[in-house]
């Protein structure tokens, strides 16, 4: 995915083999024609390169070419999007079951919602009482679901939560969700996201 740019055939040599003043070649193939993002903002423009990847190591160029009008030039960085995660710099498909920050299980740059999902048995009689989840350390917004009731929505600490509205005694399905922000995706350090510790699982939504 690229920002700030255009693709268009040059004069001349150009129009004349085809050649766009923006090319992507992967592997040594060229990628078909960017056309506008369906991803976050169609002023973007992209190219699917899924088909040109092999397993293993990958070259990404993008070529410019200018005869009559001004070179083209990247203002800004090209960006990968997609589905998949990422350890030691190396591209992996995606895990959809982890535990603790996702900022940390191979998406360094995650903008989305991780859902933390739980069911907990409380005695019956003691869903009359009660009863305060703490989350542990939330890094992001959240907000909490009992048994598919929306109880609260948090942006900053405290993160306590009151659940005794929503729970009951016996089976309750407890969902955390931490949402990223785009913030994250485009910055060039790392920031902690999601929920750390209470052995929370996390199911990406």
């Amino acid at each position: 995915m690229l920002d700030d740019t255009e693709q268009w055939l040059p004069a001349h040599v150009g129009f004349l083999s085809g050649i766009r003043s923006l090319e992507v070649y992967v592997n040594g193939r060229q990628a078909p024609p960017l056309s506008p993002s369906e991803w976050q903002d169609p002023n973007y423009a992209w190219t699917d390169i899924t088909n040109l990847l092999v397993g293993g190591e990958n070259s990404i160029e993008i070529h410019t070419i200018s005869i009559l009008e001004p070179m083209h030039g990247l203002r800004e960085p090209a960006y990968l999007v997609g589905d998949f995660r990422v350890a030691d710099s190396i591209m992996l498909a995606p895990q959809r079951t982890i535990r603790g920050l996702f900022s940390e299980q191979g998406y360094p740059h995650f903008a989305g919602v991780g859902r933390y999902r739980q069911i907990v048995n409380i005695p019956e009689g003691l869903g009359a009482e009660k009863l305060i989840l703490d989350p542990g350390e939330v890094s992001g917004c959240m907000r909490v679901l009992v048994n598919g009731k929306l109880v609260a929505t948090r942006l900053w600490p405290p993160y306590e939560v009151d659940i005794s509205g929503a729970a009951r005694g016996g089976s309750n399905e407890i969902i955390v969700e931490v949402a990223g922000t785009v913030a994250n995706l485009y910055s060039k350090e790392q920031r902690p996201y999601g929920l750390k510790g209470r052995g929370a699982v996390w199911v990406l939504a």
